[in-house]
């Protein structure tokens, strides 16, 4: 099997080590400031922002990742907090700066629409979206977002002697035997009832910080701000509740039959 390899990047550095925001900076602001031409120009611009995207978004995910293999690992979550608190917010003007420069340019018309339709609603809606007071809040929302995977994280219980960590108890919920499965689900509901009321002022703080950006983006409720943030142009919240009474009035009693003569066979 052949492996394909990234393609040779164009305009970012192949040794671009993200340790600093000077360091992306430049890339931005020779987007923002370079005189678009021609049609060319303007293709070239978007390869350009692509990469210097793609890089940054890989960059990220990388962290991410390496959290949630160990968040215990202090270096591993100082990078990650690093880029939440001192890459990402000054990204976000920049993106939107980006956004504007592409739409505005006399250009853009000239480019297939049928081909770049979808990037271009992207990028309208983006814009549509953005409110520069958000940037504080998104990112303290996202610090909480990483307080409530830290609690998780150091949660364990005691089996067989040793402390095992959740996802490692969450394994014997599909063990063959049921009095293990009973067993461990019951240390697993106990263990998290321990973190409750952290847990639960948590998710208040966020209800808070959510509620405030979607209203400084002209919208009612964060579910509907949301919707626009993730791009769901093809349906709407209701078509969503619709299918949810749908499946309960016609699959749930299907699948409760089954349930119901499967329990019946095993004698519980």
């Amino acid at each position: 099997m052949k492996i394909p390899t990234r393609p040779k990047r164009q305009f970012v550095s192949e040794d671009l080590v993200i340790d600093s925001w000077k360091k992306i900076e430049p890339f931005f602001e020779n987007l923002l400031n370079r005189e678009i031409s021609s049609v060319k120009d303007l293709e070239r611009w978007m390869l350009d922002r692509f990469e210097l995207e793609a890089i940054l978004e890989e960059n990220f995910a990388w962290r991410y990742i390496k959290l949630q293999i160990d968040t215990t690992n202090k270096e591993v979550a100082e990078d990650f907090d690093f880029w939440i608190k001192n890459i990402k917010p000054k990204i976000e003007p920049y993106s939107n700066k980006l956004n504007l420069k592409f739409i505005k340019n006399p250009f853009l018309e000239k480019l297939n629409q049928e081909e770049y339709r979808i990037y271009i609603r992207d990028l309208q809606n983006e814009i549509k979206i953005f409110r520069k007071e958000n940037i504080p809040l998104l990112t303290k929302m996202q610090s909480k977002e990483r307080e409530y995977f830290n609690i998780r994280s150091k949660m364990s219980v005691e089996w067989d002697g040793k402390e095992i960590t959740m996802q490692k108890a969450w394994s014997f919920l599909k063990d063959t035997n049921r009095n293990t499965r009973e067993v461990v689900y019951n240390k697993i509901y106990e263990r998290g009832l321990k973190d409750k009321i952290a847990i639960d002022d948590l998710f208040d703080n966020l209800i808070v910080l959510r509620q405030q950006i979607a209203k400084n983006a002209g919208f009612d409720n964060y579910r509907d701000y949301k919707f626009a943030e993730m791009g769901r142009f093809d349906y709407t919240p209701q078509d969503c509740t619709n299918f949810h009474d749908a499946i309960a009035k016609e699959i749930v009693p299907i699948i409760t039959s089954f349930e119901k003569k499967r329990k019946q066979k095993l004698g519980y």
